[in-house]
């Protein structure tokens, strides 16, 4: 069995990337809360696993930059969080994050909407498709 994890948590390292790796512990935190037959003889040895990966990533779910990375990711979305409260943080930590960034930029918008118009150069063979542009 411990040459089995020890080969499960060598292939995770090896291809791990920061949202992988945030999302892989959530997923494995899951697999280990759950108890199943099979389970006979290392019942002890999921529980103290467990407890110690939540308490090392207990955290990690509160860090904007992985709840954010998590929920924008097409492959995740919101099905790694522990629960639907996080879930929930995790939007409005999107929201915020929008907000920032566009409540910053009211001085560049008024820039933008002053620029004149651009237009093709007429100094180029023209083609079918400028007629779509015009």
């Amino acid at each position: 069995m411990h040459d089995f994890v020890k080969k499960h948590i060598n292939s995770l390292l090896c291809d791990m990337s920061a949202i992988s790796f945030t999302t892989d512990i959530w997923s494995n935190s899951r697999l280990l809360a759950k108890e199943t037959d099979e389970d006979h003889g290392i019942r002890t040895t999921k529980n103290t696993l467990l407890a110690a990966v939540k308490k090392c990533f207990s955290d990690v779910e509160k860090n904007p930059l992985y709840c954010i990375a998590s929920l924008l990711n097409p492959s995740y979305k919101d099905r790694f969080f522990s629960n639907t409260n996080t879930a929930r943080e995790a939007k409005v930590m999107v929201i915020q994050e929008l907000q920032k960034m566009s409540g910053g930029d009211a001085d560049q918008q008024e820039e933008h909407e002053e620029l004149p118009i651009r237009r093709p150069r007429r100094d180029q063979p023209s083609s079918s498709l400028d007629s779509v542009f015009d």
